[in-house]
């Protein structure tokens, strides 16, 4: 498996890279899921890894805009986003 320089593993580095993103998406999660509304940004993506990590969700980004990158998260219970 490869290792950066400071050490982290390629999921590592993913994972930092997943988290920030939803960090900024956390507006439009938030509008779309109004269970996150009460939590802050770092809290709110703290939970969604875990769900993610636990099967229950899967998070995928896209491009919005060739600047903008998008967030859909995907219940795998129901199948819907």
């Amino acid at each position: 498996m490869a290792r950066w320089t400071d050490g982290k593993t390629l999921d590592k580095v993913a994972d930092g890279l997943l988290r920030k993103n939803l960090i900024q998406c956390y507006q439009a999660i938030s509008q779309a899921y109004p269970e996150f509304a009460n939590l802050d940004p770092a809290t709110a993506a703290e939970y969604l890894l875990h769900l993610r990590n636990t099967g229950r969700i899967r998070i995928e980004l896209f491009n919005e805009t060739p600047a903008l990158i998008g967030c859909r998260i995907i219940d795998l219970d129901t199948g819907t986003s």
